[in-house]
Formats: structure tokens, C-alpha cells, sequence
């Protein structure tokens, strides 16, 4: 799981219905350096980012760290992403060494937990009775889904194929009579790659997050075009989460989890 913190404010990821008011922060653009040049955070950064990965470890209860470490970059010599390096995060500060430490942080703060996991599973959370599923959660199991976010039917948004041919490389120079290979392990996947469909319209796949939502099939032999308006429907909440000392510097998505030894392999 990751979330976008203001580094001054770490509460509100304490609450899971916090989350909901996020995607009123994603209105900004800007360049990562600031975020991959982690020589020059100072203290205070460090602390802040420890800060938001604790809370992150204290309202999140059961997690992983999706990577213990990242090779340096060939270009520069140096880690270029900090931030999914559990390794680099306890050397420098920023992970805890003890993941325990974060444990209270979000009461310590003031912040109220949203009914912590207590560590046990109900039945229909471990392939139990599918009945007893509650409606909120039974929804993601629908697929596709009837609706997408701000798009109904959901039905309207642009499909792939998967009739592409698969790029593979060439396979290694044996000697004669030895099978090579064609560079792709399993020879009897023939399934092609994802491309787009015939007749379908597709918005840019960097620009679409904030368009308005179709009025019509996006495919098909009446589809409709690709919106260029703003999405004017507002968030459920327009006030900013990060509180009164909200900035535009906010660092790039932190995975919160972790391995719980700081043991390098």
C-alpha cells in the first residue's frame, strides 16, 4: 500500500477513511529529484519520513516491505529510489531498526485508530461462507465491475486485445544441432501481447486522470469520443488532509511494510 504524506503532518494516515480524501492532493505536477537525491535530506526530512513510516507500520498492523534493497544506478553510481530500499531506509534513518518502535505511534500522536485488527480472521476472509461477505467488499469481487469510480457503466471505458506478438530476444549461439531457444521460457504460451482494440477511442495513457468521464462506449461502431473536459465531479471532501501546513513538497509514495530484520543479505 502507498500513500502521498505531507512531511509536516503525518495524522491523518492514521485513519483509513483519510484515504478517501487523497485524490483531491493529485492536482499537482512536478519533478521527482528532490525525492532521489536522499544525500541531501536533512534531519528534519528523515525524521518526518520516520515518522509517516511508523504511523504507516502502527494503522496498517499487518504489512510487508516489498523490497529489502535496491542495486545502485549504473548512470550515477547510487540508489535512485530510495524510497522501496528498506535497506538504505535503516542505514540513513528513515526505517526503523526495530519495526516494534512503531507500535502506539499513531495514539502517541493523537491520531484515533479505525477498529485495529484484533488477529483474527472472520470465516468468509479465509475461504469460509461467501454469504457472510460483507456488501461493501463483496463489490470488488464483480468482474468486470459494473462501475468505475465516476464512470457508469464501466462498460464505456476502452478494452485491449491480447493479439499483439510477444518481443522476445534472440536466443543464445549454440552449437549445431542444439535448440537455442527464441528467448521465451515457455513454449507453449501463445497468448499475444496486450494492444489496442479496433475501434475503440483511447485517451493519453499519462494525461487521463483527470478528464471528465465518457458520455457513451468508448468502442464499437458508435463510439464515442475521447473527453477532453476537466472531471468536474468533487472529491467527497475538498478540504486538504494535510492540514494548514500543506506544501506542494510532498515525497513520492513510501511502501509501507517491512522486513523485520535489519540483518543485509
Amino acid at each position: 500500500m502507498n500513500g502521498i504524506p505531507d512531511r509536516h503532518d503525518v495524522r491523518p494516515l492514521c485513519s483509513r477513511s483519510a484515504f478517501a480524501d487523497l485524490a483531491s492532493l493529485f492536482q499537482y505536477a512536478g519533478g521527482c529529484a528532490q525525492w532521489d537525491n536522499w544525500q541531501s535530506w536533512d534531519q528534519t526530512t528523515k525524521d518526518n519520513l520516520k515518522a509517516f513510516v511508523e504511523t504507516s507500520m502502527d494503522s496498517l498492523q499487518n504489512w510487508f516491505f516489498w523490497t529489502w534493497k535496491i542495486g545502485k544506478s549504473a548512470q550515477t553510481g547510487t540508489v535512485m529510489a530510495p524510497f522501496w530500499s528498506y535497506q538504505l531506509g535503516l542505514e540513513n534513518g528513515w526505517i526503523p531498526a526495530d519495526p516494534r518502535e512503531a507500535t502506539g505511534k499513531c495514539k502517541s500522536i493523537g491520531a484515533a485508530m479505525d477498529a485495529p485488527f484484533n488477529g483474527v480472521f472472520l470465516p468468509w476472509q479465509t475461504g469460509g461462507d461467501p454469504a457472510a461477505q460483507p456488501t461493501v467488499t463483496a463489490a470488488y469481487d464483480v468482474w468486470p465491475p459494473a462501475t468505475l469510480g465516476s464512470i457508469s457503466p464501466a462498460s464505456w471505458l476502452p478494452t485491449y486485445t491480447p493479439t499483439a506478438p510477444i518481443p522476445t530476444l534472440s536466443g543464445p549461439v549454440v552449437p549445431s544441432g542444439v535448440d537455442g531457444g527464441n528467448g521465451w521460457y515457455d513454449k507453449s504460451d501463445t497468448t499475444g501481447m496486450m494492444t489496442k482494440a479496433p475501434g475503440c477511442n483511447y485517451p493519453d495513457a499519462y494525461g487521463a486522470a483527470t478528464l471528465a468521464a465518457p458520455n457513451g462506449p468508448l468502442c464499437g461502431p458508435d463510439a464515442a469520443p475521447v473527453p477532453t473536459g476537466i472531471a468536474t465531479a468533487a472529491p467527497t471532501s475538498t478540504a486538504d488532509p494535510r492540514g494548514a501546513t500543506a506544501t506542494t513538497e510532498v515525497p513520492t509514495a513510501i511502501p509501507t511494510a517491512a522486513v523485520p530484520t535489519a540483518t543485509e543479505l
